[in-house]
């Protein structure tokens, strides 16, 4: 009985064994370089502290200075102030008014630019500017128009990603409160498959350069624009993948689509800073090590002043087994959203100039 026992228990430690190096080898198989390398510097950022957050659902509103906004996606009104280095945290509530009840399966969002902030959402839609310091948003501008996403470019001035009516597919475009009021661009999203997922990607504003970036989820590309929504150049990222690798389809009724294959992204998440753009980029390159890879994140440095080429690369360890899934980037600082912790990371002095 106490051999049989043994013998089970064995074949259960060896196929526990068995499985673990199944999952690490396919994981290794799915992890291959895209035949391009990278410029990595090494040592050039170091963890200062970081804090667990009772709730799920954070993202970056934006920033003023050394200190930081979060926002929540399931309590909308709800943001979170965090002083750096110190950490010290404020919670505020946002006060909408009477007229102002938030709907439920709605997606409202925070973009904090100070002085101002803005609460916004595309479906019903809002668009609702407050100080920083009064944390009572009202309408200041036309708001008429349904969209996906919006960044401020002005005092009264939105840029937009929307679906077209005339396409059924997404454009960019801008909002503002003078005639015409709304301008969808046609010449900036490149359709490679279904217009939609293809062309996905995120809208960022750089207010030290007042230009507008869009970079592709899907593809190693992104666009520069100005202020009204026009195309300045595009660029490429260092990533090889130029043809997006995913499979849309439309339900039988025809009125949703949706992946039928597994989301190849290229470009999980950026954030803007001074002159230069962070990628957050999930290929991994030539001469990048496979172990250090998998457990950091890596980011990407372009140069805005520069047509958007190429700078060099850092990596963001895992913060207790945790990767990157949110960031914004200060003069001193890179604080990343890491599993429900939010993670502070000192900038060496010359990390931008690094190159």
């Amino acid at each position: 009985m106490k051999n049989t026992i043994v013998k089970i228990s064995l074949c259960f430690a060896v196929s526990i064994l068995l499985v673990v190096g199944l999952f690490g080898w396919s994981q290794k198989d799915i992890i291959k370089d895209h035949g391009f390398e990278r410029k990595l510097i090494t040592d050039r950022i170091s963890l200062v502290d970081a804090i667990s957050l009772n709730k799920k659902a954070y993202y970056f509103a934006g920033h003023d200075e050394d200190t930081i906004y979060l926002g929540n996606y399931k309590t909308p009104t709800e943001l979170i102030k965090i002083t750096l280095p110190t950490l010290h945290t404020t919670y505020i509530n946002i006060r909408l008014g009477k007229e102002g009840s938030i709907q439920p399966y709605k997606s409202y969002t925070v973009d904090v630019q100070p002085p101002y902030f803005y609460f916004m959402e595309g479906t019903i839609p809002i668009l609702k500017r407050g100080m920083l310091n009064n944390w009572q948003p009202k309408r200041f501008m036309y708001d008429s128009t349904y969209f996906i996403s919006a960044v401020p470019t002005g005092k009264k001035r939105m840029a937009l990603k929307s679906i077209s009516r005339k396409t059924k597919e997404y454009a960019l475009g801008l909002e503002q409160d003078i005639y015409p009021n709304i301008e969808l661009r046609y010449d900036i999203l490149e359709k490679q498959i279904d217009g939609v997922f293809c062309t996905d990607g995120q809208m960022l504003f750089s207010e030290e350069l007042s230009k507008l970036i869009y970079i592709y989820y899907y593809r190693n590309q992104f666009m520069v624009m100005d202020t009204e929504v026009k195309l300045l150049y595009r660029s490429n990222t260092i990533d090889t993948i130029s043809q997006v690798q995913v499979k849309p389809v439309t339900t039988q009724n025809g009125a949703v689509r949706k992946l039928a294959s597994p989301q190849f992204l290229v470009n999980r998440n950026a954030a803007t800073n001074n002159q230069y753009l962070y990628i957050y980029a999930t290929g991994m390159a030539k001469n990048d090590s496979y172990d250090d890879f998998k457990k950091a994140s890596t980011i990407d440095l372009y140069d805005l002043r520069k047509q958007g080429t190429y700078s060099y690369s850092f990596r963001v360890p895992d913060y207790k087994t945790f990767k990157v899934s949110d960031f914004l980037v200060t003069n001193n600082y890179l604080v990343a959203y890491q599993g429900n912790h939010i993670v502070v990371y000192s900038l060496h002095p010359d990390i931008v100039t690094a190159i």
